[in-house]
């Protein structure tokens, strides 16, 4: 592919979103003891815990509370986090091995014993994430095209696969057709607890259009910013525009594992979270420096969630009790 069609392309992707305690000793769970090797004297000593969730895993009810949280570990689990986790009758619902993380559905009593394990650098709930929310001349991607030197059919995306997570996608529309009418949507996979590809909520499929529409609507008002791409369509939310970190872990894991293969240079996430953790340790964060360093360009919706009827910022901690759609 031209070298310069990838620099547009990295220049047009930046304006899709501009319209998301070290401890040592033995702990016990069950009745029976596991070894936990103690953190380096080396390292200063930090919370290996949310904040939400470490109210939650000592709090009174934490002996009979089941919890879905994202472990991270230092490189993979040790012998003896895989015997606290099984000890505690924890259950795996997705292992990301590309990003060193697990989404587990584990007691909470058992969270801070977890944590004092020197291979596990952080334990977070496995948060809700939602929805947020043009065109080619409001981005700019006009400017770009007809200041590039290079003609715009030359910056249409041609050859570039984009992943959208999103919450699916409508593979009917006329706008994800390539110039001699085939189908330019690559690859569907669902990475929620339902098998359809297909967008019930609509979100991806209006995402998924400002990416990489092709204008044969309304006039071409409508057009893209690659508007010949390959399209990856990774389903992440359900029809409501809701899911959770760990399906989005999940995508990121198959991202990881295929993008070099099918030339998918950009992905774009479209929805959010509450801010709770710092970058260091929140694993959706440091998923996507991982995406970034392996080279993609990652677009995030950023602090448009807004305000409510009652003038309370949008996304703001959910009180609603933690699901994972791995269950």
């Amino acid at each position: 592919m031209h070298r310069a069609v990838y620099s547009g392309i990295a220049r047009c992707a930046l304006f899709l979103l501009l319209v998301s305690s070290p401890y040592s000793g033995l702990v016990a769970c069950g009745g029976t003891s596991a070894p936990v090797r103690a953190a380096s004297s080396t390292e200063p000593r930090r919370e290996k815990v949310s904040r939400d969730l470490r109210e939650r895993a000592g709090g009174p009810s934490a002996a009979s509370d089941q919890l879905d949280v994202v472990i991270r570990f230092r490189d993979k689990a040790s012998a003896a986090a895989e015997a606290l986790l099984g000890q505690c009758g924890a259950t795996t619902k997705g292992d990301f091995g590309n990003l060193n993380a697990r989404a587990v559905h584990m007691p909470a009593g058992a969270i801070t014993a977890l944590a004092a394990m020197d291979d596990v650098l952080f334990v977070s709930p496995d948060r809700e994430v939602h929805s947020l929310g043009h065109i080619t001349a409001t981005t700019g991607a006009d400017l770009v095209r007809s200041g590039s030197g290079v003609s715009g059919s030359e910056l249409d995306g041609s050859g570039v696969g984009i992943a959208v997570l999103d919450s699916g996608l409508y593979l009917n529309h006329v706008a994800f057709l390539d110039r001699s009418g085939k189908q330019r949507v690559v690859v569907n996979r669902s990475f929620f607890n339902v098998g359809d590809t297909g967008d019930p909520y609509g979100h991806g499929s209006h995402v998924t259009s400002i990416a990489a529409g092709n204008g044969q609507v309304a006039g071409a008002s409508y057009m893209g910013i690659a508007p010949n791409a390959s399209i990856y369509n990774l389903r992440v939310l359900d029809q409501l525009g809701n899911g959770v970190a760990s399906s989005v872990l999940s995508a990121f894991d198959w991202l990881m594992a295929n993008h070099a293969a099918l030339n998918i240079r950009v992905v774009n996430l479209s929805f959010g979270m509450p801010a709770v953790d710092s970058y260091k340790d929140d694993a959706v964060c440091l998923g996507v420096r991982k995406l970034v360093d392996a080279g993609l360009v990652v677009v995030v919706a950023a602090g448009n969630g807004g305000k409510d009827s009652a003038g309370t910022k949008c996304m703001e901690q959910s009180s609603r009790p933690l699901t994972n759609p791995l269950l």
